[in-house]
């Protein structure tokens, strides 16, 4: 079974397990992939195609996503994105109107003389198997409920080979995406498992940065 590969096609998964003999998404099409997901195949190609100007987009939600492939090639017009798409709260700043960063592998960055928000435990995940996402950070005494979102975790579990070309980007949101004094949201996590790592694109899991009203880190 080959999967989408035609402009303006959005596919939205949401079972538990999806296996594919062969999947291409190019054209500038998309497709969200919910928390959780085994998805399943031999070849798997994010961008490419005619359209080389249009990015074909592979959003990450959550907790995280499993690809387990013989190949994955993210093309130079591909994305595969979970950025500021985590519901992670383990690390968000206790109480949320503090408008410190969002928590994962360390605390989130404080806010004027205050290096690290006091109220995590100091991280959580694993430094040696990062499959966890990134929390959201505070929300800067404003009338929001909590601060810009971390960013999505993906586990990469290749028998053959990986190239990017393209984009794998699990960042945290800045907090001015929400409010002025928002704290940023943590990054997620990206692990490739692969005999084979090739390409020159990039792959990032990085913490938003906090909301210009305020110092946060």
């Amino acid at each position: 079974m080959s999967g989408p590969s035609y402009n303006e096609f959005t596919w939205e998964a949401d079972r538990a397990k999806y296996r594919f003999e062969s999947f291409r998404l190019e054209g500038g099409g998309s497709v969200d992939i919910k928390n959780g997901i085994e998805f399943i195949a031999k070849n798997l190609t994010v961008g490419g195609g005619d359209m080389r100007s249009d990015l074909s987009k592979m959003f990450i939600h959550d907790t995280g996503v499993k690809l387990i492939v013989d190949k994955l090639r993210v093309e130079p017009s591909g994305v595969v994105s979970g950025k500021g798409l985590s519901q992670e709260t383990r690390g968000n700043p206790i109480p949320y109107n503090y408008n410190y960063g969002g928590t994962h592998a360390g605390p989130g960055g404080g806010h004027l003389n205050r290096n690290r928000d006091p109220g995590t435990t100091g991280g959580y995940g694993d430094f040696s198997w990062p499959i966890t996402a990134g929390s959201s950070g505070g929300s800067g005494h404003s009338s929001v409920d909590q601060g810009a979102r971390g960013g999505s975790s993906i586990y990469i579990e290749a028998s053959t080979e990986v190239y990017i070309g393209g984009t794998i980007d699990m960042d945290g949101t800045d907090g001015s995406t929400v409010c002025g004094a928002c704290g940023g949201g943590a990054g997620g996590s990206v692990l490739i498992s692969s005999p084979v790592l090739t390409g020159h694109g990039t792959v990032s899991a990085r913490g938003g940065m906090g909301g210009p009203d305020r110092s946060n880190n």
